[in-house]
């Protein structure tokens, strides 16, 4: 049986969590993901790295430092790299997963 958003899948469910039973979760997803535990924590990234770890467009990345406060490094004056231990203390940090920075950004660029 489809629900009224055909996008959803049969078995969509919905959890609800507190904060701190959301952060556990998610540090077992990132200590799971080899992606996001195997890197060293003193390791610097591009906006290309950084992107596809997190799954979003490298130019959501300047959005997640302007309005949400994402920890970045300039280098020079077209050159930003990310530290990965902020950036996975950042994550820790605000509990939440980055797809509905991902979507408004890309709201934004269809709008223009």
């Amino acid at each position: 049986m489809k629900t009224a958003n055909d996008n959803e899948p049969d078995n969509a469910m919905l959890v609800t969590l507190t904060r701190g039973e959301l952060k556990a979760l998610m540090r077992e997803a990132l200590q799971e993901v080899g992606g996001y535990a195997a890197a060293p924590s003193r390791e610097f990234l591009t906006p290309e790295q950084l992107g596809q770890r997190l799954g979003v467009n490298p130019a959501t990345l300047r959005t997640l430092v302007s309005r949400y406060g994402l920890p970045s490094h300039i280098i020079g004056p077209r050159l930003v790299r990310y530290l990965w231990s902020e950036v996975e203390q950042w994550l820790m940090k605000r509990g939440r997963n980055l797809e509905h920075v991902e979507r408004q950004s890309h709201l934004r660029r269809v709008r223009s």
